[in-house]
């Protein structure tokens, strides 16, 4: 299930039918739980021949029963008052509620499909402080894998065991176990170390450079003192030739 940011409405939408439609169990919740509950209002305002109404009372009753009754109707009321959201009747218009209400509306969709995994886009926009801790314990409970996207680092601390950082430079994904303050521990480390390595390189650069310039330097000093040998060794020799001359 994909939770992305923001909520776009279609006109005439409303909750009963975002829920409904997101997934089969919700949705045959809902559809069961309106179905029993137009056969009870039909019934109640039966005249003296209630047997057709009361077939088809028993019908919705026996779906209902059949997509988790009661109890899953109080699970899902229980999520829409958890997101703040009980106080919304079923038919109410999505292009009626806030921006808040919606984004809240479409995440408790999501999580009343309960699919096995959630992708969710900065799910903790417009949600208050009790409705982002009810998420949190959610989302800690959840027994499928979740992705989440978000600038939320004190929810992500409190959410994920796995960080994922895409390099925008290399495009290469890594993988750090921990919340995001393990992960900003660990990167700055790595950060550290590499700026650290970087400069005892550019130190062992300096050292080899000059030690190469010394003997550079060395090798043209031996150079010149062996020309220098190598013309006096000759003035000798040629001294010596021109004493043996004059005798």
């Amino acid at each position: 299930g994909y939770l992305r940011q923001g909520f776009a409405d279609e006109p005439g939408l409303s909750l009963g039918d975002l829920i409904g439609r997101t997934g089969p169990r919700s949705g045959a919740v809902v559809a069961a739980a309106t179905a029993l509950e137009e056969a009870t209002r039909r019934l109640a305002a039966a005249g003296d021949e209630p047997e057709l109404l009361l077939t088809a009372y028993a019908t919705a009753l026996v779906s209902f029963e059949a997509h988790g009754g009661y109890q899953a109707t109080d699970e899902l009321t229980s999520l829409l008052g958890a997101l703040g959201l009980d106080r919304v009747s079923f038919d109410t218009p999505l292009d009626q509620l806030s921006g808040g209400q919606k984004t809240r509306a479409g995440l408790a969709a999501l999580l009343a499909e309960q699919p096995s995994l959630l992708l969710l886009d900065e799910p903790t926009n417009h949600l208050d402080l009790d409705a982002l801790m009810w998420l949190e314990q959610f989302l800690n409970d959840y027994r499928g894998a979740v992705l989440i996207v978000s600038h939320d680092r004190a929810f992500l601390d409190q959410t994920v065991t796995t960080i994922f950082e895409l390099d925008d430079r290399t495009h290469r994904l890594s993988a750090f176990t921990g919340g995001y303050s393990d992960y900003q521990e660990t990167t700055t480390a790595a950060a550290a170390a590499a700026v650290a390595a970087y400069e005892r390189q550019q130190r062992s650069i300096t050292r080899i450079t000059l030690d190469i310039r010394n003997v550079a330097s060395h090798a043209m000093e031996t150079e010149r003192a062996t020309q220098h040998d190598y013309i006096r060794g000759r003035a000798k020799k040629v001294a010596r030739t021109a004493k043996v001359r004059e005798r």
